[in-house]
């Protein structure tokens, strides 16, 4: 196990090939690994090959549509920087060697390390996920803004910002000050004297 992990360290920054069980290789430099053979590849291109029924125009001159050809092609897509689990991998083959100068990757000069020529990206933050808001939606509820109404609650009387306080309250929220009569709630403390 150690050999094995000794041979994968050697082969960090190296443009790697995967092939997965499902067909799908990918090619990329490869970051890091695991014990598990987890893969980090970054600038990583996915290549697969699909199947399709042949159409009129890619079909044979004189073919009938009862019997259309199947026909085979390669597609190919950019994924950038991922994670590649280890139970899926079937085989790993190295694509070229690490760049000699790794700065080169990002355009930035050798002089004082400045970006040369790197291009603006999308620059657009998406939410992910469920029910994420799309856009400024505004601080957290309890953030900032002003405090909630006595009572924390919708409905709750409204002396808290600054409006009177409620008819005979001097601390218990009844008319006079005293509770209701009858038996107090559970879990009541009488307070001290």
């Amino acid at each position: 196990m150690a050999n094995k992990q000794g041979k994968m360290a050697g082969l960090i920054n190296y443009r790697m090939r995967v092939t997965m069980n499902d067909g799908r290789q990918m090619v990329g430099q490869m970051l890091a690994f695991d014990k598990h053979m987890n893969l980090v590849l970054q600038d990583t291109e996915e290549f697969r090959r699909v199947k399709r029924k042949a159409t009129k125009a890619t079909a044979a001159p004189g073919a009938t549509n009862s019997a259309a050809p199947m026909v085979e092609s390669e597609e190919k897509r950019t994924l950038g920087l991922i994670i590649v689990r280890g139970a899926h991998i079937i085989s790993l083959s190295v694509e070229s060697p690490p760049p000699a100068d790794p700065s080169a990757r990002l355009g930035v000069s050798a002089a004082g390390g400045v970006p040369a020529a790197m291009a603006a990206g999308g620059g657009i933050s998406r939410p992910a996920g469920r029910g994420a808001p799309i856009g400024l939606a505004g601080p957290a509820a309890g953030i900032g803004g002003a405090p909630p109404a006595f009572g924390g609650f919708p409905g709750a009387p409204g002396f808290g910002r600054g409006g009177p306080p409620p008819s005979g309250f001097p601390g218990t929220g009844f008319p006079g000050g005293q509770f209701p009569p009858g038996p107090p709630p559970p879990g009541f403390q009488p307070p001290r004297r």
